[in-house]
């Protein structure tokens, strides 16, 4: 009876790690331009480079209102992400911090966003926040571990409150964001600026 158990808990454990390397990774896509139509269910996107995009809304899809903050106002306790490169000791250096009011949570995630570009996603609470040389050292806490993440002078950092889609409208610049996460439902963001501005960042 113990042998039939033990095998039972290894099959268990074998097919829990065939599972969790099958599983799909997280996908995150972006595209910023210019709104030049916008119906119940497409946005079409004037790009930088000159392409245009029509992408389809998704019936859930929902607005934040994005303006540049100081790093100073990350605090031990914030909820942000923040896409980064990887440094040999496991920890990472951020490009962009996105940080959301006080009070919010949302779901803790670590994982390679781009693999060409080679950065990664990491979504968690700020624990910790040390000054050094280099900028502001934050620990991120993703719910199955923490990484330590470097944020350098310069370094956009933005905070996001929710806002109305009537600001996503013809002729405002935009960044929509199609997030899925590994095994769930996806996800719809689009960012503006304050004011009609750019979306910073």
């Amino acid at each position: 009876m113990i042998r039939q158990t033990l095998l039972a808990l290894a099959a268990l454990s074998m097919a829990a790690a065939a599972h969790a390397q099958t599983a799909a990774p997280p996908k995150v896509e972006r595209v910023e331009g210019v709104v030049t139509a916008l119906t119940d269910t497409e946005i079409t996107l004037a790009e930088a480079n000159g392409r245009t995009e029509t992408i389809k809304l998704l019936p859930t899809w929902s607005v934040g209102v994005a303006r540049p903050i100081s790093v100073e106002d990350i605090k031990p306790g914030s909820y942000l992400g923040t896409t980064n490169h990887a440094t040999p000791d496991g920890a990472g250096v951020s490009t962009e911090v996105h940080v959301s009011p006080p009070g919010t949570a949302g779901p803790g995630l670590d994982f390679l966003m781009d693999a060409a570009a080679q950065t990664t996603m990491t979504n968690g609470v700020v624990t910790t926040v040390v000054r050094s040389e280099g900028g502001r050292v934050l620990t991120v806490n993703y719910g199955a571990g923490a990484r330590r993440i470097t944020v350098p002078a310069g370094v956009p950092v933005v905070l996001t409150t929710a806002g109305d889609r009537s600001l996503v409208k013809v002729g405002a610049k935009v960044r929509l964001v199609n997030f899925t996460p590994s095994g769930g439902a996806p996800r719809q963001f689009i960012s503006v600026g304050e004011n009609g501005a750019p979306p910073p960042g």
